[in-house]
């Protein structure tokens, strides 16, 4: 109840404390509507394999699949690739399967090609082009991790590779969801 006898004060704090529970609502509203990428991804995603020159089809399928957004102007991106490197190697042939995606910003199917030769990246390469797979997955920013189980779905999102990547991975591969 406002009092116009209150001091503008106090008047201020009955309005914050009334305001506050609509605030977190609403917060609540927007996570909750931006992990609905967090569920189902709708597979098989197309892209291009620049290597090939060829269109690819994403599926999944594996017990865990990884999905690095990445551009190859990116420091970060660029500096990840080694401890990535380490998880595929630890990884592979056993439901690990590791997708280096390359976003369209400032990139090309030979700018790919060309760091493909000189850096020999982990994984299967693919060119985004069209940003359709970065759109499908929710993709905003490189580098982004997802780490997405058997049955498509996101089970970790992270902007950059940290131990929470290797877990989830482990988690997935070992069965332990």
């Amino acid at each position: 109840m406002r009092r116009s006898s209150d001091p503008p004060r106090l008047q201020a704090a009955r309005l914050v404390r009334r305001a506050v529970p609509a605030v977190l609502l609403i917060l609540l509203s927007f996570l909750c509507a931006g992990s609905a990428f967090a569920g189902d991804l709708s597979f098989p995603l197309n892209a291009r394999d620049p290597l090939r020159g060829s269109d690819a089809s994403v599926d999944g399928g594996s017990a865990a699949t990884h999905m690095v957004f990445f551009a190859t102007w990116c420091p970060p991106c660029r500096d990840e690739l080694p401890q990535v490197r380490e998880l595929s190697d630890r990884w592979s042939g056993r439901g690990y399967k590791l997708l280096l995606v390359a976003v369209s910003t400032r990139q090309t199917e030979a700018k790919l090609k060309e760091f493909a030769e000189r850096k020999d990246p982990p994984g299967t390469l693919l060119f985004d082009r069209d940003n359709k797979v970065g759109a499908a997955c929710g993709v905003q920013d490189v580098p982004t991790h997802l780490v997405v189980d058997g049955q498509g779905n996101i089970v970790l999102r992270a902007d950059g590779f940290g131990p929470e990547v290797e877990q989830a991975v482990e988690r997935l591969v070992r069965g332990r969801n």
